[in-house]
């Protein structure tokens, strides 16, 4: 049998079809096992990244939470020193720096509304005090201050009707043992200038002795002083004269009546050619008057 001749270019062709698709099928398992590589390596690296960065943020995390709760420590701590409960005056409990706190107001007791303990000398009208300092358990109060009762004011002061402390004497004028000259009248020794006001008391003289024969003779009253202080006002009806000292108070001209004084000794007497048969006695309150105001 004749064999067919042998193709040598087909043969060649077939053999390089034969390596090419074996260097396909190994360049195509290298590219896969590198490529896997690469991915391992690369998610590796990705996921140490990664872990590194979740440490990292881990990290952040705990500082951050540690910075908040120092900051949130910061207020509460603040909050318990600055913006705590801050002491109230008038609350009625004695709180840090409050010397009493009776729950009120008011200075007129024995805790001031500045919760102070009332004294004596802190400028402040307050506690039982009748004026500013002074009054009630503290000192007497001086010359035209607020009083409610004598022991309210200094000495030598009274508690006049006006609520006020003032100088108030009484002039009692013997028609017998202060007859004659300003020399021989009674004397208020050393008045403070200012004006006074002369209110009598239920008193009368006689120029005669019993038995009398009104309306001739007979009780009347009637003053008079030195250093030009002038109480004409202060009198009975003149020329008129009564059977008693009482019947003569009442028909006085008036009940009270203004003078200015210069100051020093105040001094009145009865003016007689015979005192030694005259009786009685003439008698009247001297008060210093307050400014208006006061």
């Amino acid at each position: 049998m004749r064999s067919k001749p042998w193709n040598r270019g087909a043969v060649v062709a077939t053999i390089a079809m034969l390596f090419a698709c074996n260097d396909a099928r190994e360049d195509d398992g290298f590219t896969t096992i590198a490529t896997q590589g690469s991915q391992s390596a690369s998610q590796g690296e990705g996921t140490t990244a990664t872990s590194g960065d979740e440490g990292s943020s881990s990290t952040g995390t705990t500082a951050a939470s540690d910075s908040q709760a120092a900051s949130t420590a910061d207020p509460d701590s603040s909050s318990s020193s600055s913006t705590g409960d801050a002491p109230v005056c008038g609350n009625g409990s004695v709180e840090l720096g409050e010397e009493c706190d009776d729950g009120n107001a008011s200075d007129l007791d024995a805790c001031t509304a500045t919760c102070t303990v009332s004294r004596c000398d802190d400028g402040l009208l307050d506690g039982t005090e009748t004026d500013l300092d002074c009054g009630g358990p503290c000192q007497g109060c001086a010359q035209c201050r607020a009083c409610a009762q004598p022991d309210d004011c200094a000495p030598g002061l009274v508690c006049g009707d006006a609520g006020l402390c003032t100088l108030r004497q009484t002039m009692m004028v013997d028609w017998v043992a202060h007859c004659g000259t300003a020399a021989d009248g009674y004397t208020l020794p050393d008045l403070p200038a200012g004006t006074y006001v002369a209110t009598p008391v239920q008193s009368a003289g006689t120029l005669w002795l019993p038995p009398f024969d009104p309306p001739d003779t007979g009780y009347f009253y009637e003053i008079q002083c030195a250093n030009g202080v002038l109480l004409d006002q202060l009198r009975t009806p003149p020329g008129l004269r009564y059977s008693t000292v009482a019947s003569a108070f009442a028909n006085l001209q008036a009940d009270s009546q203004m003078f200015d004084f210069a100051g020093g000794d105040l001094t009145c007497y009865r003016t007689d050619d015979t005192c030694a048969d005259n009786d009685g006695v003439v008698v009247f309150d001297v008060e210093l008057v307050c400014p208006p105001g006061r």
